[in-house]
């Protein structure tokens, strides 16, 4: 195949090729006309005979010689060959660029068809969304504790009141885990920039949803956070990701979680208490549950 058609063919599949792309028949047939010339039938040439004419019947005036004029044509019978005359070879290549172009425009529509018809890359398929949304179920952890990583032990004995904080996932509305309270400063009486819970899931999770009942009062700043070190330190917390958190929340509120991100544990990190019921001065969060749902 000539290259000038082979270009042209890698416009139309590929949208590829030494031109734009050709996407729709009259661009192709445009592109072809290009580089295969229409034929062109060179002038019929001139002949020469001598005159039939006797000698003898020759005016004395007239030479013995003269032009004889063309001899009328005959009309092309249909199915009938070339014009004698016309190049064959042109007319051999005008049919097959007709083929090729007849070729090259349904090769073309049913690629571009069956191309079309297939997932664009980066996007999940249907089914693959729907396994992906069947795997998300209810999670439950194994334990729940306090979590006090920015005070010592000296400080804060009690860890946060660790001895309530499985009252936080026994599914009991009547029970619940509390932090300690804090005077006069809803940021942990300006002692600390915060404190939590943290709940051991057994074995490394990725969240979909984290649904928290809070006390009835809002003004909790909470983040959600996951990782792999439940040691109480303020570097095992740097290790933690945040991904979910919200703003002065009360009652019961869901974190939705978008991140990829696993860890073996979960945890609800307080960064501002509400106030403690029937106190002004006095701040607290409280948890009565907490329903984790994710997927292995």
């Amino acid at each position: 195949m000539p290259t000038a058609i082979d270009d042209i063919a890698c416009q139309v599949l590929f949208q590829t090729g030494r031109g734009p792309a050709v996407t729709s028949p009259a661009a192709l047939a445009a592109a072809l006309s290009q580089v295969i010339p229409a034929p062109v039938a060179p002038p019929p040439a001139l002949q020469y005979r001598q005159a039939e004419q006797d000698w003898d019947e020759v005016p004395p005036s007239q030479p013995y010689w003269q032009l004889a004029p063309e001899p009328p044509r005959r009309a092309a019978r249909p199915g009938s060959g070339p014009p004698e005359g016309r190049p064959r070879a042109s007319a051999a290549m005008l049919g097959v660029g007709a083929v090729l172009v007849v070729v090259l425009v349904g090769i073309g529509l049913w690629f571009l068809g069956h191309r079309n018809s297939q997932p664009q890359g980066g996007q999940p398929s249907h089914s693959a969304s729907s396994s992906a949304a069947s795997s998300v179920t209810a999670l439950a952890p194994v334990s729940a504790h306090g979590f006090d990583a920015l005070s010592s032990a000296a400080d804060d004995p009690e860890n946060e009141n660790d001895q309530l904080a499985k009252f936080a996932i026994d599914s009991n509305p009547s029970t619940s885990w509390n932090t300690q309270f804090y005077v006069d400063n809803p940021v942990f009486g300006g002692l600390k920039s915060g404190t939590g819970l943290i709940l051991d899931m057994g074995r490394p999770v990725r969240l979909s949803s984290v649904q928290i009942t809070f006390g009835s009062i809002p003004g909790a700043n909470v983040q959600i956070k996951v990782g792999d070190n439940n040691s109480r330190d303020a570097s095992a917390l740097s290790s933690f990701k945040t991904v979910a958190s919200a703003t002065g929340v009360g009652g019961t509120h869901t974190f939705t979680v978008h991140s990829q991100a696993k860890g073996r544990y979960v945890l609800v990190w307080f960064t501002k208490l509400p106030p403690k019921a029937g106190s002004s001065s006095q701040f607290e969060a409280q948890i009565f549950n907490i329903a984790v749902r994710g997927s292995h």
